[in-house]
Parts: C-alpha cells; sequence; structure tokens
C-alpha cells in the first residue's frame, strides 16, 4: 500500500514551485526608486530634455502628493541587462553603448527634494529613458509592460489637458514653467 503522504509532498513542492519568481531588481532600478523615492515633487511635462523650448512644453503633472509622486515612480521599471551595456566576457569590461536615438524625448519627468532636482530624465519613443543620473546617461530600456502603461497614462493625461483647456476657451495650452 502506498504512503499517501509521500505522494501529497511532491505535488505540494510541485505547485509551489510553479510560482512566478521575481525578478530581481536592475542595479538602474534600485538607483532610479532610490533617487526617485527622496522626491517631494514631481513635474511631469511634454517636451524633452532642451530647455530652449519651454514655450511649447505643456505640463501634465506637478505633484507634492507623496502618495501619487510613489505610484508614478512605479510605473517605471527599466530592463534588466539594459541591451545597450556590453559586458566583455574576457576582460569583464563593461563598454555602454551610447543612445539609441538623438532626440530630447517626448515627455520630461523631474523629481524634487526641497526645491532642488534630484533627478530628470526623458522619456523617448515611449521604450526608454535618458538621464545623466541613471547609466552613465546612456539610454535604458523600459519593460514592455511599463511602456505601455506609461503610454496609457500620458496619453490619457495628455487627452485630459486639452480637454480642459479647449472647454475652458483656450486654443493653445500654457506653457510649461520654466523651472
Amino acid at each position: 500500500m502506498i504512503n499517501k503522504s509521500l505522494i501529497i509532498i511532491p505535488v505540494i513542492f510541485l505547485l509551489v514551485s510553479c510560482q512566478t519568481i521575481p525578478t530581481p531588481k536592475s542595479p538602474e532600478q534600485i538607483q532610479y526608486e532610490k533617487l526617485a523615492g527622496q522626491a517631494s515633487r514631481l513635474h511631469v511635462r511634454t517636451g524633452g530634455m532642451d530647455k530652449t523650448i519651454h514655450n511649447r512644453e505643456i505640463t501634465l503633472l506637478d505633484s507634492t502628493n507623496n502618495t501619487e509622486i510613489i505610484r508614478w515612480i512605479k510605473l517605471i521599471e527599466l530592463q534588466h541587462p539594459p541591451p545597450n551595456v556590453i559586458k566583455d566576457p574576457k576582460t569583464g569590461t563593461t563598454t555602454y553603448m551610447f543612445s539609441n536615438c538623438c532626440c530630447y524625448g517626448e515627455y520630461t519627468f523631474e523629481f524634487f527634494r526641497a526645491g532642488s532636482s534630484i533627478l530628470a530624465f526623458s522619456l523617448h519613443h515611449m521604450s526608454h529613458i535618458r538621464s545623466i543620473q541613471l547609466n552613465n546617461g546612456c539610454d535604458i530600456k523600459l519593460t514592455p509592460e511599463s511602456a505601455k502603461q506609461l503610454d496609457r497614462v500620458l496619453s490619457k493625461l495628455l487627452k485630459n489637458k486639452k480637454a480642459s483647456q479647449q472647454a475652458a476657451g483656450g486654443d493653445s495650452l500654457k506653457p510649461a514653467p520654466q523651472q
């Protein structure tokens, strides 16, 4: 006769082992969360990191609400390893490839603490970010899920901003204030 407990234990082990194990966070993700997590203000605007075109930028969010800032921080998930980092298996030397594109970006996220900028990055082609404070200024790809979520949320914010401006009788949106 077979002991039923000998059958149940492997079945339980199999069920537990099939659960998804979270992927470890990339060093870039950890650094991003550490810097952004210190923010007391988040400013999200259209336009990239070019500071000369403020007359065309639209502020989508300017918040000091900690819960809202944390929610935005969690929207950004960076791939690991970044596809633009090459590690030579023989020498162990790490080479950072330069940016994937030459544009300024479509959106800019600026995190502030006590009135000073602590992290800023531009979002490019809804697929990667570029920041001087992260990854030596090279581009870092977003996870596909993060890219989809950001696209959905930013598109909705922009659409709502434009609709509210038109409802107020304005033809164009007010530019973002210069920082």
